[in-house]
């Protein structure tokens, strides 16, 4: 008498819980869409990249700014980790880069290059590789006094390149990001 019982409430419970809106299962199909691959980003191991296109094109491994959260997703997989609202809207963390969105749109695209092993840049250049040897290949001036950073204006915004130093190594490039100019408005160039 008690197990037809148990059954009977047991599903009355299962079906209050599992009974949803419209909206929350929408959410729900969003989100688990995001969590559906086994990749966690581009594969740019041994991967030979160009800044020059970056520059002119705003886009960094299949990944250009203005595109959709569902494009980067499908281009660059699963992220690691989601920031819910960082810096204005959601970032979506990857093995050796992010993405940062307003609304739906990309508002920044960043790599790591010094964690990439084997990744490489047009005119033989790498991670270790230096502000001035990266500003000749883009054709700008070399950065000068602040031999940590390199912004490079863009026709969609603005290229950044930071440097950093390890006591084993010295000098690498650590980030590589395209960005709205807003980001960098006080910053040398």
């Amino acid at each position: 008498m008690k197990t037809p019982l148990l059954r009977v409430l047991a599903a009355l419970v299962g079906f209050a819980v599992c009974s949803v809106d419209g909206a929350e299962f929408d959410f729900y199909e969003r989100f688990t869409s995001l969590i559906q691959t086994n990749r966690w980003g581009p594969d740019l191991t041994n991967a030979a990249l160009s800044v020059v296109r970056m520059k002119q094109s705003g886009e960094i491994a299949g990944v250009k700014l203005g595109a959709k959260m569902s494009e980067t997703v499908e281009r660059w997989g699963t992220p690691r980790n989601i920031y819910a609202n960082c810096g204005g809207g959601p970032v979506l963390m990857f093995g050796h880069g992010s993405i940062a969105f307003r609304g739906d749109k990309v508002v920044r695209v960043s790599i790591s290059p010094d964690t990439v092993p084997g990744l490489h840049f047009e005119g033989g250049l790498t991670a270790t590789n230096t502000p001035a040897q990266f500003a000749h290949i883009l054709g700008v001036p070399d950065s000068g006094p602040a031999p940590w950073a390199l912004y490079v204006d863009c026709p969609y915004g603005v290229m950044e390149l930071h440097w950093s130093h390890f006591a084993v190594g010295g000098w690498r490039l650590s980030l590589l990001s395209l960005g709205p100019p807003e980001t960098v408005q006080d910053k040398p160039r």
